[in-house]
């Protein structure tokens, strides 16, 4: 019997301890962030597309990259947590990790206080090098009332792309560039 209290007694404290060492989703998870509508929108990027689903899928090329609900809240393809829109803006990742901040029209990534992306009346997104200088990012149709939610899209794709030109503490990988094709997959890691 005491055997078999100590192996229960072994077997709760590896798990607490697994658990511990696992990522948390952000804090208002459960209680979700900034109001979103989704809509049914395309993001022509020329030689490839983003699609926004009625349902907050949102797909490359045909391909599920991860989704949106109304809560402000970001899944990846096995509905785990990815990021959640809290309602100022700021883009919270597990274990509260900044993910950077979405405004209606614009957003900037992680500890920068100037946009990197916005996008304009007509739905062209304009990218921001770290110099200024404005680059066509492609065109958002669809998006009407739900010019947040292509926001914060364009946002996270921007974060993927962030993954190849600089070092961050903080990764997305869809496998995507705005010019340079799509992939499938979409995770989130930190970097020590």
């Amino acid at each position: 019997m005491m055997r078999r209290m100590r192996a229960y007694a072994w077997a709760a404290l590896c798990a607490g301890a697994l658990t511990s060492c696992q990522a948390h989703p952000p804090i208002h998870w459960a209680q979700g962030g900034s109001r979103l509508d989704i809509p049914r929108a395309r993001w022509d990027l020329g030689d490839g597309v983003i699609d926004v689903m009625p349902d907050g899928r949102v797909l490359g090329n045909g391909a599920h990259l991860f989704t949106i609900d109304a809560a402000g809240r970001v899944f990846d393809v096995e509905n785990d947590p990815i990021a959640l829109l809290e309602m100022d803006g700021r883009l919270v990742g597990k274990d509260e990790a900044s993910l950077g901040h979405v405004g209606l029209r614009n957003a900037s990534p992680p500890g920068v206080q100037f946009a990197w992306l916005t996008l304009d009346d007509t739905g062209t997104v304009v990218r921001f090098d770290p110099e200024g200088a404005p680059h066509p990012g492609g065109t958002w149709s669809g998006c009407g009332p739900a010019l947040r939610t292509c926001t914060l899209t364009s946002h996270v794709i921007a974060l993927t792309q962030a993954r190849g030109r600089r070092t961050s503490r903080v990764h997305l990988g869809i496998g995507m560039g705005m010019g340079t094709g799509m992939g499938t997959g979409f995770g989130m890691f930190m970097v020590p």
